[in-house]
Parts: structure tokens; C-alpha cells; sequence
């Protein structure tokens, strides 16, 4: 067994991740991606499992990952915090024990397609479902997901497994009108409820000894231009998440934190940095996201590069490689490459597929899923997470997998 905890020698610069996005074959969706609740509070097929987890980051490790970024859950904190801290810990000691640091994203924006998790389970607004809220606090079973009933895919505890659960965090509503991003005007004690879960977060990897031992970075918001024509509704709100944190590992005088916003223009890097340091938003390191064809994202990573040195900063391609994109699959070795050759760290987006959708027969490709290279296990029955049988997931897949055991 390895050590207890890992030096701070070997804790990876930025420059130095060679990682992955993680999101275990236990979790319901990216809301959910760690799945760090018991069976008691959410549906069973999307409880923390220590097993299955501990076989996903342990093969993780033996293909040479040493950073993974992971999308964890408001939603979940908010229905029980200690639970939910507690199986963090479970998850640090998982990844301690395999040589692994987090970057763990602080929250997260994606479409305004969905009712959003703090209005579906607030009794005042017209929507609410009574069965959903219910669904939190108590085992749910396990619900197919119908695209014309969005209210029913918002939740933590909702989804058929390895479904992709699409829903705001902590909500796309809460940055456009009538709110604009004024925590002070946000319903349902929605700020102090943010600020708490922000607290903890930064409390336990500037204090507890194994959050310390893992703790790689903070992404303070994945992709806040992703829906919005500008970003300026949520400077306040990543100006809060900063802030907090920091004074977190001020008080337990931690090791300065590692910070960036992961945004997925990789176009306006530079924009971007300079509207977050207007703010006193001070990135450690720049990130950006890349899925175009495989013919530009050489000159995709030059440009970022090139950002970097001119600010004399790390940068780091936090999202890059989808195997549905003409030229990635196979090519994996190319695109690493590319970020080698300009001193560039990654995170692929995914090199386990954990969390898809199987059908049968297969749906008309109107829904999202995740993407990857391996599946980690077979598809788990309800009662069984724990067989760790790792398999490709297309032939085309393995050269793409060896790329990432000799990054």
C-alpha cells in the first residue's frame, strides 16, 4: 500500500498535469459526479461506492494520470453536508493511496434547457414537484428520463444510471434578469447557502490532512461563457468563491492555492484573464477548453501558449479530445503532443466513459453523454459496483489509451 500522504514535492505543477476528467460509472450525471451521497439520500444506482471507485481511480493511476478534475455537487452538499464531506474524505484517501491530486470545480454553468435544482424544489415556484423534493431526502428509485419532463432530470437523486444530468449550479436563472447575478436579491437563502458549501470546501483541502495531501487546484467556474454573450453577471459571484477560499488556506496557512477559470472560449484567454484580474481575481494559472478538429488544435494550443508566456503563467487544457470529432480518435498522441511540444499541462475530458447511456436499442442520438476511451467496468446491476473489469470501448479507443499511459 502507498504511503498515507504525498509530499508536496510530488504534488504536479500546472505545467505538469497530465490528467483526465473524472466522473464515476456510480454518478447520475455531471450534478452528481462524484456521487458523495449514501443510498439513504439518493437513488441507490447513484450512491457513493468505495469499491467501484477505488478499481476507476486505481486503473486512473496505473495509466500515468496524476491529476484529475472532477465536478462535484451543490445540490448534494445541500441535502447533507456531512455525509457529503465525509465520503469527500472517503474519495481524498481513495486518491492519496493512488498518488493522485484534484482539481475540483467550484461550480459549474451548462444551458438554460433545464428547470433549475433551487427552483424545482422550492414549493413557491409553479413547477415544483412534490415527489422530486421528497426524492432528496429519502431513497428514490431509479426514474427514466423523459426528454419532455425536464423537472424530473434536475435532480441529484433522478436519472436512469449513466445518464449525463444537465441542470445548473448553481443555476443559469440566478445570472440573467430579473437577478443579474445580485446574490443579495437570490431567493431561498441561496447566498449564505453558497458561501457555507464554499467554506467547507476550503476548509477541508487548507485543513483536513488528507484534503491537503491531494489538493491540486480550483477551478472556480467551469465554462461561465458557455450560455451568456459576456461573463460580467458572474464576477461577483467567482469574486465570493475566490475570496473565500483563500481565506480558508489563509487561516490554516496552507499551501497558496493553485486557482484558474475554465472557460470554453479559447479564443479570449487573454480577455478573460484581464476582466478576472479587474476584479482581483487572481489566476495562478490560465485554462482553456478545446474540441475543435484535430487539423487546428496545434495552432489552438500555440495561442494559449503564447498567452501564457506573455503573462508568464502556467496554462493548462483542461477539456480537450471527443472521439465523435472527425480526426481525434486514434489521434490522442498528436493532440498531447501538441501540448508538450508548448509546455502546455492537460486534462482530456475523459479517459474513462463512465457515465453513458445504454439502450437498447439505441436512442436517435437525442440525448448527451459523456465521452472516453474506457469503459471501467461492466454494467453494474443495481445491488453490484464492485467488478473491475475494464474493456474498450471502440477499437479505435486503444491507441488513444496508450497515448495516456505514455504522456
Amino acid at each position: 500500500m502507498f504511503a498515507t500522504s504525498l509530499s508536496a514535492q510530488l504534488r504536479p505543477t500546472p505545467d505538469q498535469y497530465q490528467g483526465s476528467n473524472y466522473f464515476p460509472s456510480t454518478a447520475l450525471g455531471m450534478s452528481n459526479a462524484l456521487a458523495l451521497l449514501n443510498a439513504d439520500n439518493v437513488s441507490f444506482r447513484g450512491a457513493f461506492n468505495l469499491n467501484q471507485t477505488s478499481a476507476e481511480i486505481s486503473m486512473l493511476s496505473k495509466m500515468g494520470v496524476n491529476v484529475i478534475r472532477v465536478f462535484p455537487s451543490f445540490y448534494g452538499w445541500l441535502v447533507d453536508s456531512n455525509e457529503y464531506m465525509a465520503n469527500l474524505k472517503q474519495f481524498a484517501k481513495l486518491c492519496q493511496r493512488w498518488r493522485i491530486h484534484i482539481t475540483y470545480v467550484m461550480w459549474n454553468t451548462t444551458s438554460n434547457v433545464f428547470i433549475p435544482t433551487w427552483l424545482a424544489v422550492d414549493p413557491g415556484f409553479p413547477a415544483y414537484d412534490a415527489t422530486l423534493h421528497v426524492a432528496l431526502q429519502q431513497t428514490a428509485a431509479a426514474y427514466t428520463l423523459d426528454p419532455n419532463n425536464p423537472p424530473l432530470q434536475t435532480i441529484v437523486s433522478m436519472g436512469e444510471p449513466w445518464q449525463m444530468v444537465l441542470h445548473d449550479e448553481p443555476g443559469n436563472g440566478l445570472f440573467e434578469a430579473p437577478y443579474n447575478g445580485d446574490m443579495n436579491l437570490w431567493p431561498n437563502n441561496l447566498k449564505a447557502k453558497c458561501e457555507a458549501y464554499v467554506d467547507d470546501i476550503g476548509n477541508f483541502f487548507a485543513n483536513d490532512p488528507d484534503g491537503r495531501a491531494v489538493y491540486a487546484s480550483y477551478d472556480l467556474f467551469n465554462e461561465p461563457d458557455c450560455c451568456f454573450p459576456n461573463i460580467n453577471t458572474h464576477l461577483d459571484f467567482i469574486e465570493m468563491t475566490y475570496q473565500r477560499l483563500v481565506a480558508q488556506h489563509n487561516v490554516f496557512r496552507a499551501p497558496v492555492p493553485e486557482f484558474t477559470v475554465g472557460f470554453a472560449d479559447n479564443g479570449s484567454t487573454l480577455q478573460f484573464h484581464q476582466q478576472l484580474s479587474a476584479r482581483n481575481i487572481k489566476q495562478t494559472y490560465l485554462s482553456f477548453h478545446c474540441y475543435e478538429p484535430l487539423a487546428v488544435f496545434s495552432s489552438i494550443a500555440q495561442a494559449n501558449a503564447l498567452v501564457g508566456q506573455q503573462l508568464n503563467m502556467p496554462v493548462v487544457c483542461s477539456e480537450f479530445y471527443d472521439r465523435n470529432i472527425p480526426g481525434h480518435l486514434g489521434n490522442l498522441s498528436s493532440m498531447i503532443n501538441d501540448l508538450k511540444t508548448n509546455g502546455l499541462g492537460g486534462q482530456v475530458w475523459g479517459v474513462l466513459s463512465t457515465n453513458l447511456v445504454f439502450e437498447s436499442p439505441p436512442a436517435s442520438a437525442n440525448y448527451i453523454r459523456l465521452d472516453g476511451m474506457l469503459i471501467p467496468s461492466a454494467v453494474p446491476s443495481p445491488t453490484s459496483f464492485t467488478d473491475p473489469i475494464f474493456f474498450l470501448l471502440s477499437t479505435g479507443a486503444l491507441p488513444d489509451a496508450i497515448s495516456v499511459i505514455l504522456w
